[in-house]
């Protein structure tokens, strides 16, 4: 029996060498590193990465502002040439009381032309409106990423904090000196994929 214990309080002091060699290792390697890969935990390692391959996808694109997918200028574009059309409708009316029929008929081409285009406006109008949808989804899936990548730096900021280990202090304290750097970074982008989520939402 004190065989058997002498041999469990043995393994048990190996399991705990074992343990505090591994969580050396892995701040000494996250140490070396940026960005996720700096996260010598590994489960927030691989929910930052996963979050991380969102950013990569959502946001390092040109397909989140709205730029160039105005559209009040077609409305009033619209609202211009429907005025041009009451007009011109007085004009041919005009004609058919005089008698010119070659000139009612003119005017009644260049209603239609008119029409047309009113119509190729109505249909860039809903166009428009898809992609600015698509953009603000985009945009907002890019925030969320960006706010999974956060809090998985938050989390193990917490965890570094309480680290205990002599000879991981002062790496964790590195680590945390250099996740703090790149905080202000990383809430200007979210801010800035904020501001352009609203203009989107204002061109609606």
């Amino acid at each position: 029996m004190k065989h058997a214990a002498i041999a469990l309080f043995a393994t048990l002091l190996t399991l705990a060498g074992v343990s505090r060699a591994d969580t050396l290792s892995d701040f000494q390697r996250a140490a070396s590193q940026k960005g996720c890969a700096s996260i010598p935990y590994d489960y927030l390692n691989s929910r930052c990465k996963d979050a991380q391959r969102k950013v990569t996808e959502y946001c390092k694109t040109d397909k989140i502002g709205c730029k160039g997918l105005d559209i009040d200028p077609l409305k009033k574009a619209i609202d211009g040439m429907k005025r041009k059309i009451d007009s011109l409708k007085r004009e041919r009316d005009q004609f058919k009381r005089d008698g010119n029929r070659d000139e009612a008929d003119r005017v009644d081409d260049e209603i239609d032309d008119i029409e047309k285009r009113i119509d190729d406006h109505k249909r860039q109008i809903d166009q428009n409106k898809r992609e600015i949808d698509k953009r603000v989804d985009r945009g907002q899936r890019c925030v969320d990423a960006r706010k999974r990548v956060e809090g998985a730096f938050k989390d193990a900021k917490s965890r570094a904090k309480g680290e205990s280990n002599d000879e991981v202090r002062p790496l964790a304290r590195q680590l945390l000196k250099q996740w703090e750097a790149g905080e202000r970074g990383h809430a200007d982008a979210i801010r800035s994929y904020n501001r352009a989520i609203d203009k989107c939402k204002d061109k609606r």
